[in-house]
């Protein structure tokens, strides 16, 4: 009997989804400050990629990977292409509002002259509401800092504080594969 009873709570408890949600996006706003400046650049571009992980009772976990390019409005005319890898953390809400919060692992940003920027942190936090079943419009704010350059004759810069944040206006599709 208790074999019974712990086999139907392990399938109740135990309901969860695979979570795939590819989004693309459009900076509205974004700021970057290049290092040793004390004035802040205006940049805008464009970002895609994919969320995945796992949905149990709304909470949502998993990676987020995606790539993206700037057009940064400094002295240089800066044209970034970068590649960051996230973890996250949310929840979706049953009244169709989604929060999710990122913290960046990785990734790489190479400007225009093949120099690299290197060892990224920063975080995203957004907010979307699905305005259909499999369609979300989400807006993120986030924030990266580069710590490292590598230039594109090998030589290293490190201690570099290249930053910037941004507002993202994006469209996703969550798609959830029950377990």
């Amino acid at each position: 009997m208790k074999i019974i009873i712990f086999a139907f709570m392990a399938v109740t408890f135990a309901h969860g989804a695979f979570l795939i949600e590819p989004y693309a996006g459009v900076n509205i706003n974004g700021g970057w400050k290049d290092d040793g400046s004390n004035s802040t650049s205006q940049f805008s571009g464009n970002m895609y990629g994919a969320r995945v992980g796992i949905e149990r009772l709304g909470l949502l976990f998993g990676i987020d990977a995606r790539k993206g390019s700037w057009d940064i409005d400094n002295d240089q005319g800066t044209e970034l292409s970068y590649t960051h890898y996230a973890a996250f953390v949310g929840y979706d809400f049953p009244i169709l509002l989604r929060v999710y919060g990122e913290y960046l692992i990785g990734g790489t940003g190479v400007d225009q002259n093949d120099n690299t920027l290197i060892q990224p942190t920063g975080f995203v936090f957004g907010v979307g509401y699905k305005f259909f079943p499999y369609l979300s419009a989400n807006l993120e704010f986030g924030n990266v800092a580069y710590k490292e350059l590598e230039l594109d004759d090998g030589t290293n810069l490190q201690d570099r504080d290249e930053a910037g944040t941004y507002l993202l206006l994006s469209l996703s599709a969550p798609i959830t594969i029950g377990l």
